[in-house]
């Protein structure tokens, strides 16, 4: 029996939102492609997975016991993928640097620029959206990736470089910005932009959740970028909670001040699990850069 990959994913995505037409926004098809890809697995395996009534669509007994293991094989085919791709630009010679914006100053572009001339590669760096906190390293896009924590570490290696205190982001004419410092309470009951990611543990920590006192302050904007998040702040939609290594980092029109009261966010260099020892020794040149620096 030959499985197809999409018909798996298909599987996880109606299992989770038992709802076809929310999953079918989730893996790109219409909600009739979503009922098409269920019915070609079900027919392969010789079960139902579903059981789908006019109102309610639930997982039959088969369904529940195979969506974990669907889970396991897609996340192994993607690391399998991620790692092929890595070894491929590793003997290219090539090293290819995710950054997650603000993460990396001047200070880790140096630095990295000197780890590619020690290890003779050839380096590309590009800064990535919220979308994958991991920047693109467990996807096998980007080799190495310079982030900020936490985040999930399923199929990581994680680094700690070094620590940037957490920031309130606000429009130059709000209440706020003539402070030189605020606490959370300051800012709890506004909106704040809210990155756009599927990973909860990145979500709460710059969500604040475990420290807030309420969760009944409107909902700010969602933002697949740090920038598409300043230009919130600039039109006055929300506050932003944020932190940047980007050293006399100035936007008119914006004041950031410091969150007395928030602990600082770690900034750290991440690879895959399965990261070939040219990507590893990478990783354990730049840390020596960032330390001496």
């Amino acid at each position: 029996m030959n499985l197809e990959l999409s018909l798996l994913e298909t599987f996880v995505a109606a299992a989770e939102e038992l709802h076809f037409a929310r999953a079918a926004e989730r893996v790109h098809l219409d909600p009739s492609g979503v009922s098409r890809h269920v019915r070609q697995l079900e027919a392969r395996l010789g079960t139902e997975l579903f059981s789908r009534s006019t109102r309610n669509v639930e997982l039959t007994d088969a369904g529940s016991v195979l969506l974990p293991l669907a889970r396991t094989t897609i996340e192994s085919a993607t690391r399998f993928e991620a790692a092929a791709r890595t070894f491929a630009r590793v003997q290219r010679r090539e090293l290819r640097v995710g950054l997650i914006a603000h993460a990396a100053g001047q200070r880790v572009l140096a630095a990295l620029a000197r780890v590619a001339d020690q290890l003779q590669l050839d380096l590309v760096t590009e800064e990535v959206g919220f979308a994958d906190t991991s920047a693109g390293v467990r996807d096998g896009s980007w080799d190495l990736g310079i982030v900020f924590e936490p985040i999930e570490p399923a199929g990581l290696q994680i680094h700690p470089l070094y620590e940037l205190p957490r920031l309130a982001i606000v429009s130059a004419d709000h209440r706020l910005a003539g402070r030189s410092a605020v606490h959370l309470a300051d800012i709890v009951d506004e909106a704040w932009v809210e990155p756009a990611t599927d990973d909860a543990v990145f979500h709460d920590y710059w969500m604040a959740l475990a420290e807030r006192t309420t969760t009944a302050a409107p909902r700010g904007p969602v933002v697949h970028t740090a920038e598409a998040g300043l230009m919130a702040v600039l039109g006055g939609r929300a506050v932003s909670v944020g932190a940047t290594a980007r050293s006399g980092f100035h936007v008119d029109g914006l004041v950031t001040v410091p969150i007395v009261d928030l602990s600082p966010c770690q900034v750290s260099v991440v690879v895959s699990a399965d990261a070939p020892r040219l990507v590893e020794a990478a990783v354990r040149a730049l840390a020596d850069e960032i330390a001496r620096t």
